[in-house]
């Protein structure tokens, strides 16, 4: 999903208001009465904010980033992925080299991940 999905689904979860309460809510904040939630999302993105960075507990979860995802370990390493196209297996690069492969201490922090099209 999108950060701006994302964004409205916590906004709708986290006030615990109807969509029609919370557009009521987003009127007397002084929005237009037009204004969408992904209006307010737009808004709310372009001002910075953006999700938490997801954590990676499991080898399980580590094996299942895309190529060339970025992540932070636990021990202040940032990593890039390398999938291997004929095994599917995953190598962990310093990034910046291509001579150093290394392995991943858990938890780790994704720093970022292409989104389709990037890749």
């Amino acid at each position: 999903m999108s950060d701006i999905y994302d964004l409205c689904q916590i906004i709708h979860r986290g006030i615990g208001l109807s969509f029609e309460d919370l557009a009521e809510e987003i009127i007397a904040a002084g929005f237009h009465r037009d204004c969408t939630a992904t209006d307010i999302a737009d808004a709310i993105l372009a001002a910075g904010w953006r999700p938490p960075a997801r954590k990676i507990e499991t080898v399980e979860e580590l094996n299942a980033v895309s190529d060339m995802a970025i992540i932070r370990d636990c021990l202040g390493n940032v990593l890039e992925a390398a999938v291997h196209d004929q095994d599917g297996l995953i190598e962990w690069w310093a990034t910046g080299s291509a001579d150093d492969c290394y392995p991943v201490s858990l938890p780790a922090t994704v720093l970022w991940e292409p989104e389709a099209g990037d890749e």
